[in-house]
């Protein structure tokens, strides 16, 4: 009988409509909190060589594959990086993943051996492509291969008189693989190239 009934259109209405309204100030409160959080990743500066120059401080945001970043201790990891050079013996460095996977003891890294011996002056100059596999979720899987000149291009001439090129083929696996969102510890520094940023790094394909 409506003209006793307790419910009305306006008590009906008010309780969904606050609860909506507090379920968008909330959705609004975490975007701006995730906001400043990517803000503050993305300015985040680190000592980075781009196109062959000496290594000059470089916003997270504007590292590209193909730089060489030299890590230190426990700075986080901006890019999917392989391991080139560390200060430790043979290429070694260690690395917390927990960010990734929940595992806090530190996993270990290797540089391939062709440039775990390097002098830091050779690893900025290393001239070369890396031939991937596509990018993937799995965090134990990368199979590459990383090829380098052994000769800038001026030096070996053209026609057909030219001396061939002169490569060598680096085996590169996950044990030297060091993924965004990890964090270099009990090393003081690791030289890194880059190989997958933004949303082909696998912290991006698993969210």
């Amino acid at each position: 009988i409506p003209d006793v009934s307790p419910v009305t259109p306006v008590t009906t209405v008010l309780p969904v409509l606050f609860v909506l309204a507090v379920a968008g100030v909330r959705e609004a409160i975490e975007e701006v909190g995730r906001m400043k959080a990517d803000r503050l990743i993305n300015n985040q500066l680190f000592d980075v060589s781009q196109d062959g120059l000496p290594v000059a401080p470089t916003k997270s945001e504007d590292i590209r594959v193909g730089d060489i970043v030299r890590l230190r201790c426990n700075q986080r990891v901006p890019a999917d990086l392989v391991v080139l050079r560390t200060s430790l013996p043979d290429g070694l460095c260690y690395a917390e993943t927990s960010q990734l996977d929940g595992e806090t003891n530190l996993k270990p890294f290797h540089a391939p051996v062709y440039t775990a011996d390097m002098p830091e002056s050779e690893v900025l100059a290393l001239r070369g492509t890396i031939v991937s596999e596509k990018p993937t979720h799995n965090f134990k899987a990368f199979q590459s291969r990383m090829v380098v000149e052994l000769e800038p291009p001026s030096c070996r001439g053209s026609g057909p008189g030219a001396a061939p090129r002169r490569n060598v083929v680096v085996p590169l696996g996950a044990d030297s693989l060091l993924l965004q969102g990890a964090s270099l510890r009990n090393t003081d520094y690791a030289y890194c190239v880059v190989v997958f940023t933004g949303r082909h790094t696998k912290l991006a394909l698993n969210q």
